[in-house]
């Protein structure tokens, strides 16, 4: 043990030691005089007392957090949990309403209103219990949660009352255009102003989960929700905003405004649908129907005086080109731009200088929908009951060979059936309605329905909403196959309602982006047995394939040569050209070893030949074609393959598309080298987007 030196031993005792003061020297005998030690000063007091103070603060403070600690876990558990089911129902609601199911959108919502309260009432408790109430004061930005959860419960209302409007429109809206025009329109407006309402809510809702989102990753991932699940959809509440405002003026206008609805004929198909065989000018007066004229086409037809050159296909069959045959685009907006010019240019129009402000192309299946719904409907004066089941087959034997036919007035039929099936309409149950609508979805997505307008924001909204029948629009660095089969079915009957297609894509990737695709498509004939002669006639296809624009064919097998040329002499005889159709053909180059014509459309490559099948018969059309890609970068993990096929309104065809990734790589979709896509009836548009992998 080590002994301490006595030199450390201080000799001095005191309550209280300053170590700058020298108690030695101060020292007589034994004692310390302590009335002669310095005074401590005055402002050497306050600052000790301010750090004790201090130092007390911030100890209660740390207190205060910890006593905090247990409400401020239990605020993150309730806003992560039920921000996520609020997200999630907005999401919901979202489809609800995008698929035109308000009632659904409706539910979801009214859970979120219960949510929103549940949380608002947990969080707005006694101040003593919550993290909002502890901290509000001190740091303001928890403060935001109020905010944020204000603006949450409004964009809620809002959307409920769009879906009780839009409910309101299912339910009434039909009734309105046809009986109360003020109505329709007073709807449309406050669905438009709700609209408003509801952009006006969700930016303040986004600016709040911005101004919290570095708070805490509770508020992180509720900005994310919001934005990915919510707040991503005002792009289309804008579109639909541009278009109510501009639908609300062509129904407020003091004019009648006019709509040609063309009954599209499948049975003979042509590129923009099915042959236009009648059509009715839907007349409207300040936002209500006022008539809907249903005629023959050939009656406007009649009375053109402008002769225009037709496409080359059809030259042997018709020498002047019309309405009738005006449907000749794949792209719809320019098939129903050309059908609204021959109408117009009729002096059947002309004189009465009606103008057609759109276009509603209806395949006659739809027509079949309708009796579904409606029920048989009796024609005593032609001693017949049309049904869904037979509604096609009774019309065209009428057209073809009815009375109304020898009177020259073959489409008559249709005059009396249509009127008939709109006040059936009218009257629908609430089953038979919601039936109704889901149906009309699906010919919506089939493109049995396609609208065209020549306002351009609501032409622009109708191809955002994918019910214009427009042409897909290759993107910037778009890497991946396009693909469509397009039918015109030329002298060859109504034979196209016995036709079965089926559409065989095999793609093989290159390691440079590029492409080589194997084309099949087999069309069967299945009419020989029909008693019509009509259904038993050879389909005269002429058939387009539309591809990639740096696709080159390689070889083509199964095709026939036609003459399309009638000899006629169009320039000699004054005759103008269409400046779509002109632009179409002055592209085509004829290959002579594979009696093919390649041509361009809106941005596409276009293969187009003729392709026979007799009643009974089954044939095979081949191609193969190169498609070259100028980026051989883009060949790495991570890079995105898109395969699009369009289907042509009015034909019925299956799609087998096999993908065959680079060598080396694989599909992430499927962990495997090769893609198989399967569909026995494709919508109008199929995108496929596939992710390379090493």
């Amino acid at each position: 043990m080590k002994k301490v030196p006595n030199k450390n031993i201080d000799p001095v005792l005191v309550d209280i030691k300053r170590p700058d003061f020298n108690y030695e020297k101060s020292m007589h005998g034994d004692r310390l005089d302590l009335s002669r030690v310095p005074q401590v000063p005055k402002e050497r007091v306050q600052r000790t007392t301010k750090k004790i103070v201090l130092g007390f603060s911030l100890t209660l403070i740390v207190i205060l957090i910890i006593f905090a600690g247990n409400s401020f876990i239990q605020a993150k558990e309730a806003i992560r949990d039920t921000g996520s089911a609020i997200t999630g129902n907005f999401k919901e609601s979202i489809n609800a309403l995008r698929n035109f199911e308000p009632e659904r959108a409706a539910s979801y919502l009214k859970k979120n209103t219960d949510e929103i309260g549940t949380l608002n009432t947990f969080l707005n408790r006694g101040s003593s219990q919550t993290i909002l109430g502890i901290l509000g004061g001190i740091i303001p930005a928890f403060k935001g949660v109020g905010n944020l959860l204000g603006g949450v419960a409004n964009l809620n209302m809002y959307f409920i009352k769009l879906s009780e409007r839009l409910d309101d429109l299912e339910r009434n809206g039909f009734s309105y255009f046809q009986h109360d025009g003020k109505a329709f329109i007073s709807s449309l407006q406050n669905t438009r102003d709700l609209i408003q309402d509801i952009l006006k809510e969700s930016r303040s809702v986004k600016n709040a989960t911005a101004d919290l989102k570095n708070l805490s990753s509770v508020f992180s991932n509720l900005d994310k929700n919001l934005g990915n699940q919510y707040l991503q959809h005002s792009a289309d509440l804008y579109q639909l905003q541009g278009f109510l405002d501009n639908i609300l003026t062509l129904l407020n206008s003091d004019e009648k405004r006019h709509i040609a609805i063309i009954f599209q004929n499948p049975a003979e198909i042509r590129p923009g649908g099915g042959f236009i065989g009648s059509y009715a000018d839907l007349t409207l007066d300040h936002g209500k129907m006022d008539s809907l004229d249903v005629r023959d086409i050939y009656d406007p037809d009649g009375w053109v005086s402008e002769k225009v050159i037709p496409p080359l296909p059809l030259q042997r069959t018709t020498r002047d080109w019309a309405a009738r045959d005006a449907n000749w685009f794949f792209d719809f907006p320019t098939s129903a731009k050309t059908v609204a010019h021959f109408l117009e240019s009729s002096q059947f129009y002309k004189d009465r200088r009606t103008v057609f402000d759109g276009v509603i192309a209806v395949n006659i299946n739809v027509l079949k929908t309708f009796l579904e719904v409606t029920g048989p409907v009796n024609l005593p004066e032609y001693n017949k009951t049309i049904t869904a089941q037979n509604f096609l087959e009774e019309i065209q034997r009428e057209v073809e060979a009815g009375k109304d036919k020898k009177a020259g007035e073959p489409k008559r039929i249709l005059k009396v059936l249509t009127p008939i099936i709109l006040d059936r309409l009218g009257v629908l149950d609430n089953t038979n309605r919601k039936n109704l609508m889901t149906t009309l979805q699906e010919h919506l997505v089939k493109k049995d329905i396609m609208f065209y307008a020549k306002d351009s924001k609501i032409e622009s909204f109708l191809q955002y909403a994918n019910v214009g029948g427009n042409i897909y629009n290759l993107p910037n660095n778009f890497w991946g196959s396009y693909v469509a089969v397009v039918n015109a079915n030329i002298a060859g009957g109504k034979s196209d309602a016995y036709m079965q297609e089926d559409v065989n894509v095999k793609i093989d990737i290159g390691t440079n982006g590029s492409s080589l695709t194997d084309l099949t498509i087999v069309r069967t004939h299945t009419g020989n047995e029909e008693k019509d002669p009509w259904w038993r006639a050879t389909n005269q296809d002429y058939i387009q394939v539309y591809a990639n624009p740096a696709s080159a064919l390689i070889s083509i097998k199964g095709n026939h040569w036609r003459n399309s040329s009638s000899g006629f002499d169009y320039k000699g005889n004054h005759y103008e050209e269409n400046p779509d159709l002109k632009k179409q053909e002055d592209s085509a180059i004829f290959l002579n070893g594979y009696n093919t014509w390649v041509l361009g459309d809106k941005d596409k490559k276009v293969f187009a030949t003729w392709f026979t099948v007799k009643a009974g018969e089954s044939k095979t059309l081949a191609l193969r074609y190169e498609t070259s890609y100028a980026n051989p970068d883009i060949v790495a993990p991570g890079s995105i393959y898109t395969f699009v096929f369009e289907k042509q309104s009015g034909v019925e065809n299956s799609l087998t598309a096999t993908i065959s990734a680079p060598l080396g790589y694989k599909w992430v979709e499927n962990g495997s080298a090769v893609y198989v896509y399967r569909n026995n009836s494709p919508d109008g548009r199929a995108q496929i987007n596939l992710t390379l992998a090493k």
